[in-house]
């Protein structure tokens, strides 16, 4: 219940959720020493361009905001707001360090002839869906928070309506649900754009995989959250569904990072 402390101590005394909460503390330590140790690097590097170190400066804002969102997160007992803020800048975070990673790479490289994509409205769609699955993770991050995932159990029904109230928790479950399924048709279409622009300009192989990949990673998540309903959100299945969504959303972002190079 205490900050920066734990039971006012360093190093508290063993019990199972307090260390859980506990490592967790001391591996976002761990993470920050190891991040910043990468920025200085960067930072003091000539040959890195200075829009890649200002997208890790970027990072760097999302870290310190992300630490101070965690005390908040326990000094105010978990209100959903807070709770749902700190999901959404560890998930900024770890979108502006994915970022600074493949520009990194992409500086490393020799500049490749690779067949272009021309900025038409699919184009303009996939460097959206970051942001789409980005919604859906707060979505999820106000569902877990408020508990919403226990006031409707059944699938593909809620409470045995096929249109449910779109107020209170409930109405942020269904809310989250509808949003699956446009997330689900997005990744769809692009998948289809993929395969077509396969077939017909030889895709980047990239990207081609990271549009299956997409539509792969997009399946498993919706079912993980049918999984999570039918055995009644056990703690596991809430972990794998989350994991699932991170990914999801990193994934993406490097979708978009891989078209956005080979644009007209």
């Amino acid at each position: 219940p205490d900050w920066p402390l734990c039971y006012g101590k360093m190093i508290p005394e063993y019990h199972f959720g307090v260390y859980l909460e506990f490592i967790h503390r001391a591996y976002a330590g761990f993470e920050t020493i190891l991040f910043l140790i990468c920025l200085i690097t960067i930072l003091r590097s000539s040959s890195i361009s200075k829009w890649t170190k200002r997208m890790s400066l970027i990072a760097l804002f999302f870290l310190i905001s992300q630490i101070v969102m965690g005390g908040l997160t326990v000094l105010l007992l978990l209100k959903s707001v807070i709770v749902t803020s700190h999901l959404a800048l560890a998930a900024l975070f770890m979108a502006s360090i994915l970022w600074t990673t493949l520009r990194l790479q992409e500086e490393s490289l020799p500049a490749l002839v690779e067949p272009s994509i021309k900025k038409d409205v699919i184009y303009y769609f996939i460097c959206i869906l970051p942001i789409l699955v980005f919604i859906q993770l707060l979505l999820g991050g106000f569902v877990a928070s408020t508990y919403s995932g226990l006031v409707c159990l059944d699938f593909p029904k809620c409470n045995g309506l096929w249109f449910p109230s779109l107020t209170g928790t409930l109405g942020l479950q269904v809310i989250h649900r509808m949003f699956a399924y446009f997330l689900a048709l997005s990744v769809f279409a692009i998948r289809l754009w993929a395969s077509f622009d396969q077939k017909t300009k030889h895709l980047n192989p990239k990207i081609f995989f990271n549009s299956k990949l997409l539509f792969m990673l997009v399946t498993l998540q919706i079912f993980w959250g049918v999984l999570n309903l039918k055995l009644y959100l056990p703690a596991w299945g809430a972990v794998l569904h989350h994991l699932t969504g991170v990914v999801l959303f990193a994934m993406a972002i490097r979708f978009v990072f891989l078209v956005k190079r080979r644009a007209e």
